[in-house]
């Protein structure tokens, strides 16, 4: 009977040992067809947890890794424009540099390091474009990347954080 009891015991010490807490930045992961272009994006989004987010915990003029975790990859099946910057089939990191009125937002040929690159190598820049920022009445908890306003010829890449949002042009 000793022998069952410490059986019980090892596989449920071993049952707990594999139990594994959320992260507190949650990832998203989505896939959307604009066009006949599949777009895939993955990121994580961080929560405001009542703290100050714009020119605080993203200070304004400095390259934000645009989400936490790991980095924030965006895919896309085939060519598109992003505002009126070419940009080839293939997957980019996304980056920002947030300022109080617009955002710079470069798509990142290397995605497999987490966090800022290190060094920032402009070379490794796809694209880039600066977006204007809009401020909205109602604030956002979580950090939040979607498509919005779906046609056959495009879409907008919306950024969305506390209360301000950015809206990327898409061509496909």
């Amino acid at each position: 009977m000793k022998f069952y009891k410490l059986l019980t015991l090892l596989f449920s010490s071993i049952s707990l040992a594999q139990v594994q807490p959320p992260q507190a930045s949650t990832t998203a992961d989505f896939t959307q067809i604009v066009g006949l272009t599949e777009i895939k994006i993955t990121y994580s989004r961080p929560s405001m947890k009542g703290r100050k987010i714009m020119g605080d915990l993203v200070p304004y003029g400095a390259i934000w890794r645009t989400g936490a975790n790991d980095n924030s990859v965006i895919s896309f099946s085939d060519d598109v424009l992003v505002g009126n910057k070419s940009l080839k089939a293939g997957k980019y990191s996304i980056y920002t540099r947030p300022e109080k009125s617009n955002w710079e937002v470069y798509f990142y040929n290397k995605i497999d390091n987490s966090g800022l690159p290190k060094p920032w190598d402009e070379s490794l820049i796809a694209a880039s474009l600066t977006v204007k920022t809009k401020s909205v009445s109602e604030a956002r908890e979580n950090f939040t990347i979607s498509i919005e306003s779906i046609n056959n010829d495009g879409a907008f890449i919306r950024l969305a954080w506390e209360k301000t949002e950015i809206n990327i042009p898409l061509s496909v």
